[in-house]
């Protein structure tokens, strides 16, 4: 982004001056804006002020302005007409009494996949939502799941909510085993229980398993897997293959995590972080899969690029509870992360 605003700079023969933080002067801004008039569809490079925006109205480029430009509700509203709604859906922070009043105008796609929205909103509009999406992106409960089992994507639910083994002893019939043999964490009990219905190359791969348990089913420890791997080859992987900065003893590292602006995952709505608690999920511990489930973290840098609109938190990973360090060992998956606090 700075990158890209010192060209146009450039381009348009408009010093500019950033602060420590890489944002512009208030001077900088101002030159910079009026350069802008002459071609303000260029307003997805920086920021641009509403009032900016609406005095230029009929000149900026709108899909631009609704998928790069941080617009209040108020401000959509008065240009409900100009804005283009699938970006607005999209890359807006709305409220459910906001969607609710533009319901025939928003993107019900895009509000499923990228909006936070709450059960009983999803009841409320469960003839306009996309259920698929819904099934991925929102954080349902099993009672949820239940009550509308016959719109849920199931593949969806197997793969992306947390499930117990009761649900999915309930539901056996409709749960997806392919994705709950790799995506769910299940005890050895529930194996051996539902031995026919799951998928054993998921289970050999991305279940710890017993020596006693493996034997009895005849599986082998997988390759190019973490699984097993114990705490002291993870420590000297790290020590040798890493810059991760390692913390009380050696028994864990400090590594950064982006999330929205509001705190939740980048990906879908399962985890809302806060400073000074604990996460725990079941992981890939495939270092072949670069990108995969389990809760990620990565260098400061890799953060920052990863996702540039939101905020970024200093973690504290156990050694013991890595799962797999990929991209270049600059991105780490876990099953369990502390948020130590916010990073400036």
């Amino acid at each position: 982004m700075k990158r890209l605003i010192i060209k146009l700079a450039k381009e348009y023969n408009c010093p500019v001056k950033f602060t420590k933080k890489g944002k512009l002067y208030k001077r900088s801004r101002k030159d910079f804006e009026n350069k802008l008039k002459v071609d303000p569809s260029l307003g997805h490079v920086e920021a641009l002020s509403e009032d900016f925006i609406r005095e230029f109205q009929d000149k900026v480029d709108w899909i631009s302005v609704s998928y790069h430009q941080k617009l209040s509700e108020d401000f959509i509203r008065e240009f409900q007409d100009k804005v283009y709604w699938p970006s607005v859906s999209s890359y807006q922070k709305l409220s459910e009494d906001f969607i609710r009043e533009f319901k025939d105008k928003v993107d019900w796609s895009h509000v499923s996949c990228y909006q936070k929205l709450s059960e009983d909103f999803i009841r409320e509009f469960k003839d306009k939502v996309n259920w698929g999406f819904v099934s991925c992106y929102q954080k349902l409960s099993e009672d949820f799941i239940r009550e509308f089992k016959d719109k849920v994507y199931w593949p969806y639910v197997s793969c992306h909510q947390k499930l117990s083994e009761d649900f999915i002893r309930e539901f056996q019939d409709k749960v997806d085993w392919y994705y709950v043999s790799y995506e769910q964490k299940l005890s050895e009990d529930f194996i051996r229980e539902l031995k026919d219905k799951v998928d054993w190359p998921s289970v050999s791969h991305y279940q710890k398993l017993s020596a006693k348990f493996r034997k009895e089913f005849n599986l082998t420890k997988p390759d190019n897997n973490w699984l097993y791997k114990s705490t002291k080859t993870k420590l000297a992987y790290i020590k040798e293959h890493t810059n991760y900065e390692l913390v009380d003893n050696d028994t864990a590292i400090i590594a950064y995590k982006s999330v929205r602006d509001d705190g939740h995952s980048v990906y879908n709505f399962q985890y809302h972080y806060e400073i000074g608690k604990t996460y725990e999920a079941h992981c890939d511990m495939n270092i072949g899969n670069e990108n995969s489930f389990g809760l990620s973290s990565w260098t400061l840098d890799k953060a920052k690029n990863y996702y540039d609109k939101g905020k970024i938190f200093k973690v504290k990973i156990m050694i013991k509870d890595i799962g797999a360090i990929v991209h270049s060992n600059q991105k780490i998956r876990s099953t369990k992360l502390e948020i130590i606090k916010l990073q400036e």
